[in-house]
C-alpha cells in the first residue's frame, strides 16, 4: 500500500499519535508525516505510507495557511494559553493598532523558533531543555509571511488567517505581535487549513477511518504529485530507468512526474538536463 492521506487531526492528539494509529489500521510500519501540528493544534496533516513516505521532503516544503485566535492581554511560556502564564492584562487595544502592527510582523523575514518545540539539538527536542529550565540559543531561521488577514476581534480575542512559509512558527507570531502590542499575546486555537495543494475540507478525522473505508480516502502518489509536470518516455527507456542509466534530456531543471508508455513509473529530478529518478512505482510491462 503506497499512497497520502489527508487526516484533520483533533485538538489534544500528538502528530505521532495519528501516525501510530494509521499503522494499526494499515498494518504498515513505513508510515510517516510532513509538518509536525502541536497538541493544541487541529487541522491538516499530511501522512504518508509505504513508498510514499520518500515524497516527504517534496510535499513538507509547501506553504501553509492557518486559522488562529490569538488571547491579547497575556504571555506564557510557551505562546499558548497551555503554558504557564508569565504575565497578565486587561488590554485596551483599537483594532487600527493591532493591524498597524500586524503589517510590520507579515514583513519579518527570519524567525527564532521557540524553546517549546520538537526542533532537535544535540539529540534533544527543545521542548526537552525547556521542561528543564535550560535555555538554549538556537540560530533564527528564514521564513516568509505571504498574508496575515483579520477575521474578527472581539473580548480581546483576535482571529487572524495566516499564510505562511514551511517552517514558520505561529505561536511566536503571536507572541511578537503582543510584544509589539505591549499587552502579551498566546494562541488558544490553531487549525491548519491548507497545506500546498492539500485542503482540510478534503481531509478524514482518525475516528472515522477504518480498514474497510481507507482506500476511499487514499491518494496515489500520482495524484499527489499532479502540481509537477510530466516527463513522458517511450518503452526503450524502461531498462535504463530500472538500472539507473542517466537519461539525458532537453528540458528544464526541476521535479517531473515520470512516465513510460502513458503509465506512471515514478518521480524524478532532472539536474543539468539529467533525470535522476527519486522513486519508482514499479517497471512497465511489454
Amino acid at each position: 500500500m503506497d499512497g497520502i492521506l489527508l487526516v484533520d487531526k483533533e485538538k489534544g492528539v500528538t502528530s505521532f499519535d495519528v501516525v501510530r494509529e494509521i499503522r494499526k489500521i494499515t498494518n504498515i510500519k513505513s508510515v510517516g508525516h510532513t509538518g509536525t501540528l502541536d497538541p493544541l493544534a487541529t487541522g491538516l496533516l499530511i501522512v504518508l505510507i509505504g513508498r510514499a513516505t520518500s515524497l516527504s521532503d517534496y510535499l513538507m516544503n509547501k506553504d501553509k495557511i492557518y486559522i488562529t485566535d490569538i488571547v491579547l492581554g497575556v504571555k506564557t511560556s510557551t505562546y499558548d494559553m497551555e503554558g504557564d502564564i508569565i504575565f497578565s492584562s486587561k488590554p485596551d487595544i483599537h483594532i487600527d493598532d493591532i493591524k498597524d502592527n500586524i503589517c510590520k510582523l507579515a514583513h519579518i523575514e527570519t524567525q527564532k523558533p521557540p524553546m517549546y518545540s520538537a526542533i532537535k539539538v544535540n539529540g534533544k527536542k527543545l521542548y526537552e531543555f525547556a521542561r528543564k529550565n535550560v535555555n538554549i540559543d538556537v540560530d533564527e531561521r528564514k521564513i516568509k509571511v505571504y498574508s496575515i488577514d483579520v477575521l474578527n476581534y472581539e473580548d480581546n480575542i483576535l482571529r487572524l488567517k495566516i499564510h505562511c512559509s514551511k517552517g514558520t512558527y505561529i505561536r511566536s507570531l503571536a507572541n511578537d505581535l503582543g510584544d509589539m502590542l505591549g499587552c502579551g499575546a498566546a494562541i488558544c486555537e490553531l487549525r491548519r487549513i491548507q497545506n500546498g495543494n492539500f485542503f482540510v475540507d478534503n481531509s478524514v478525522k482518525i475516528k472515522n477511518l477504518t480498514k474497510d473505508n481507507l482506500y476511499d480516502f487514499l491518494i496515489s502518489p500520482e495524484n499527489a504529485l499532479m502540481e509537477y509536470d510530466a516527463v513522458k518516455l517511450s518503452y526503450e527507456f524502461n531498462k535504463k530507468l530500472l538500472n539507473g542509466v542517466p537519461i539525458f534530456l532537453n528540458i528544464e531543471d526541476g521535479c517531473y512526474r515520470v512516465y513510460v508508455e502513458n503509465e506512471f513509473w515514478g518521480f524524478g529530478k532532472v539536474l543539468d538536463r539529467k533525470l535522476k529518478i527519486i522513486k519508482s512505482y514499479g517497471q512497465i510491462h511489454k
